[in-house]
């Protein structure tokens, strides 16, 4: 493009660059500015606009030269030293940013994003305090403008002062609804605090302002990890966030933690491998193929890549040190490992999350060691960290309508499906109550494939009244309304969802999810051939077992096990609709006996097995042996020989379980 200056002036030049600027034309616009300047070689303004630019092309010398200029030509502009220290810190020439910025400032205390700029670099460089002390001035000055607080929003989260950036972020969104730094700590905030609903609510909230972007979907798939559910919409955010950045790692991390909870652990090594070929120093990614490697039970591996995470080490990678935690006595390391945990635990600063995390490895090893005191300890510390309370009484409601409802008149009248099936086989059960080992046990026989934990049962009790002819009613009060086309219809939808879990179209599916003794009565309707297997422990043990595991806080509703009394009141409960369900269906669910099972196996597999009218096969007596993936947390000790060490584990803790065998003992 040629132009000739001899006609066009140098307002008509600066237009031309402005609209080329706007069309991606920036070579042209480069010549409008420079013919302008031939025009006016002293115009400070221009050499700016030049500068910024070139700084937008990546020529950050040539930018840094044109600003020296403008700020020569005109040392009162406080712009031009802010347009400088951002040429400056594109050069990495950190303290000349910080004297531009500064020379900024002096010429206009009120230039915002200066003060914005200069925070920023020492957030960067993890000065926090002085990041503070300069955003909060911007925001003094203009508390309008919604920037200041989301970085002071994003300081706070690096801090660990998690309510101080939900409420900086929460002022912002006030100020710009659309703002996705504070989405994005609002999200992450609240997931740290384990309040997951709301970090989820805000995650698809990013998507929504801003679909484009392939970390807002990574943001929303470990919030629906860690709220303890959502694989398979995971898996479809996981797979967008890929295919808008291939070059993201963190969306084939997402991706691996997607397969992780669907059990897919060799395909999650892949992801996670992938994650790491891009950051192969991520600390992180490093500790999460370290665990998928302890649970497909490649612990040498496993040990060998978490420990120099934690070696030698005044800080530590907490992912790797729980991972090893749990392979430690694979090598005679329990000392050496608690040790570092107790160490770690001394860190006061530690997020509560991963406090309580740690808490739970360092539990369990002091128990291996014999330590019951200090174990029961460190688990106390690990379930009163996560500051969540159960809602026992919804429980307590829920199970009063069931009892109300599934009576024995109504089941006299009630209709059933009318093509049942025996495809299925429940099992049902306290968790912890050896319903993982039963399912690993049946799993191994040729005939049935292991679904693990589904929520279908669930969900579609509480979908009944979308079906039914008044949908007036929730469940259960809806049971009335059933008609044998509901049922019919609510069997098939069942029968097409574990059909789709099973590749090698077996004869016979196990849905081990324990909390589905609630729903026994949909169960009987749906399916009134298949076997309910119900699993019965000792309550005590139970319920130790229970306090003792690291539940995910979103799972299932976990939150009854946190705490001592409650884990005993809703054990009652269980033990009251089990009760019913008896009473009302007798001779309908099958009792198989923890103890029993692991003193006399050969007995109780071949009553079990004749009970869903399976023929004895030897690898149920090697389910240690299968190929089976348990994806709950029993997935270790199910790899196990059956064998009888869990058996009166509580004895050892009698005396701090007084607050559980009140609650087990109140009428």
């Amino acid at each position: 493009m040629v132009i000739d200056t001899q006609t066009v002036n140098v307002e008509t030049l600066l237009a031309n660059a402005g609209n080329f600027q706007l069309e991606g034309d920036f070579q042209n616009a480069i010549e409008c500015y420079q013919s302008a300047l031939k025009i006016e070689p002293m115009n400070a303004d221009i050499y700016d606009a030049l500068g910024l630019t070139m700084l937008r092309m990546g020529e950050d010398k040539i930018a840094t030269e044109l600003f020296k200029t403008s700020t020569t030509l005109n040392p009162e502009s406080s712009d031009s030293f802010r347009y400088l220290g951002l040429a400056h810190y594109a050069l990495n020439n950190k303290s000349d940013a910080i004297k531009a910025f500064n020379s900024s400032i002096a010429i206009n205390p009120d230039n915002i994003d200066a003060l914005i700029h200069l925070g920023q670099m020492f957030f960067y460089s993890e000065n926090y305090e002085k990041a503070i002390k300069f955003f909060t001035q911007a925001h003094t000055i203009d508390k309008s403008n919604p920037e200041p607080l989301c970085e002071l929003s994003e300081i706070y989260l690096k801090q660990s002062k998690l309510d101080a950036a939900i409420e900086t972020a929460l002022a912002a969104l006030k100020l710009r609804r659309d703002s996705i730094k504070a989405l994005r700590s609002l999200t992450i905030a609240y997931r740290i605090k384990s309040e997951n609903t709301l970090s989820t609510i805000y995650a698809f909230e990013l998507i929504r302002i801003d679909p484009g972007e392939s970390q807002n979907y990574v943001e929303l798939v470990v919030s629906l990890f860690f709220q303890g559910g959502g694989s398979n919409i995971g898996m479809k955010y996981a797979e967008k966030a890929i295919e808008l950045n291939p070059d993201n790692p963190e969306a084939h991390y997402a991706m691996a933690i997607v397969l992780f909870r669907l059990g897919d652990w060799d395909e999650a090594i892949v992801s996670i491998d992938r994650a790491l070929k891009v950051a192969p120093d991520n600390e992180i990614y490093i500790g999460q193929k370290a665990d998928l490697l302890h649970h497909l039970g490649r612990n040498k591996e496993a040990y060998k890549l978490a420990l120099p995470l934690v070696s030698n080490r005044t800080t530590f990678n907490y992912y790797s040190l729980g991972v090893l935690s749990r392979i430690a006595g694979d090598y005679g390391k329990e000392a050496e490992i608690v040790n570092l945990l107790d160490k770690a635990l001394a860190n006061k600063n530690l997020e509560p999350v991963v406090r309580s995390q740690l808490s739970f490895s360092a539990g369990e090893l002091h128990d291996k060691l014999g330590q019951y005191n200090k174990a029961f300890s460190c688990i106390d510390d690990g379930n009163k960290l996560r500051n969540i309370k159960s809602n026992i009484e919804v429980t307590a409601q829920l199970v009063t309508e069931i009892k109300q409802q599934f009576s024995k008149a109504f089941f006299n009248q009630a209709p059933r499906a009318e093509s049942p099936s025996n495809k299925p086989i429940f099992i049902i059960g306290m968790p912890r109550s050896g319903t993982s080992l039963t399912e690993k046990i049946l799993a191994s026989h040729s005939q049935v494939f292991g679904a693990n934990e589904l929520n279908e049962v669930q969900s579609i009790s509480h979908d009944l009244p979308k079906v039914t002819a008044s949908s007036q009613n929730t469940f259960p009060a809806c049971v009335i309304d059933l008609t044998p086309e509901n049922l019919e219809y609510m069997a098939k939808r069942y029968l097409d969802f574990i059909h789709e879990l099973d590749s090698g179209n077996h004869a016979r599916i196990t849905d081990k999810m324990p909390q589905n003794f609630l729903y026994i009565g949909i169960i009987a309707l749906l399916f009134p051939e298949s076997p309910i297997i119900h699993c019965v422990r000792d309550p005590m043990d139970t319920c130790l077992s229970c306090y003792f595991q690291n539940f995910t806080v979103g799972s299932g509703g976990m939150a009854f096990t946190f705490d001592l009394t409650s884990l005993g009141q809703y054990y009652r409960l269980y033990e009251g609709v089990m009760a019913h369900w008896n009473q009302v269906l007798p001779g309908r669910i099958y009792d198989i006996h923890y103890e029993s099972l692991v003193s006399n196996p050969q007995v109780e597999i071949e009553k079990l097995l004749q009970h869903c009218k399976l023929e004895w096969e030897e690898a149920c007596m090697e389910h240690d042996k299968s190929t089976h993936v348990t994806t709950t947390a029993s997935y270790d000790q199910v790899r196990q020989p059956i064998n009888t060490k869990s058996v009166e584990r509580w004895r050892r803790y009698e005396k701090q379980l007084a607050p559980l065998r009140a609650a087990l003992e109140n009428e």
